[in-house]
């Protein structure tokens, strides 16, 4: 039999091979990178999640403070509470980390709470990565309630939003709202969406706007849900 005509067969299918055998490669590599990727993307933005639950604590536990509740009944009467959300001066009731606009009639209120998220004051170190986060309360309704053997009392509606992220070349953002009911169970839920920040953003909007109930002095226990 000639076998004249085989020659060079065995290079041939070595070359198949080693091709087929970098493809794999390649592919593994790749699925590394991703998963490296992924791993990377989902910590970030975890630590940006915890940052803005740290707004909407801090934003709550001040709505809640002595130092607020003690304004209430200075600040009611400047404010149009028969409507939804409540109106100062034909605009929404809002406290916010800005200097922009006034959108709180007390200016004690309003400094105080640029204050928290100010400067160094919102920073939260982790490892090598620096978190902030930064809340904005709207106020959604407002009504006075006769306490027997005490003052007028002030049941407030808040609706908060509270956004952390994380700095540096893969930031993630997160926003965090917050609803709360600060009834005798004494019991406040916290509902979350999220949006992520690496290479580009990815977006989960949360199925309902929640509000978050203060109700004048009772303190509420946190929960989240």
């Amino acid at each position: 039999m000639d076998r004249r005509n085989e020659h060079g067969v065995a290079l041939v299918i070595t070359l198949f091979l080693m091709a087929a055998l970098s493809a794999l490669a390649v592919s593994l590599m790749f699925l590394s990178q991703t998963e490296t990727s992924a791993s990377r993307n989902y910590k970030t933005m975890s630590q940006a999640r915890y940052a803005g639950e740290a707004g909407v604590h801090k934003a709550m536990n001040y709505l809640m403070s002595d130092a607020y509740t003690t304004t209430l009944a200075g600040t009611y009467g400047s404010l149009t509470t028969g409507v939804y959300p409540v109106q100062w001066n034909g605009a929404d009731v809002v406290l916010n980390p800005s200097t922009g606009t006034p959108a709180y009639p007390n200016s004690t209120v309003r400094a105080a709470y640029l204050a928290m998220f100010s400067g160094t004051a919102n920073d939260l170190p982790a490892g090598t990565a620096n978190l902030k986060y930064t809340a904005t309360a709207k106020l959604l309704s407002m009504q006075p309630v006769n306490v027997y053997g005490s003052n007028t009392k002030y049941i407030q509606t808040w609706q908060i939003t509270s956004t952390g992220t994380v700095q540096g070349p893969l930031p993630a953002t997160v926003d965090v709202t917050a609803s709360s009911n600060a009834t005798s169970r004494r019991r406040r839920r916290m509902r979350s969406s999220r949006r992520a920040t690496a290479a580009g953003r990815s977006t989960f909007p949360a199925p309902r706007t929640p509000t978050a109930t203060i109700r004048d002095p009772w303190p509420a226990v946190l929960r989240p849900r």
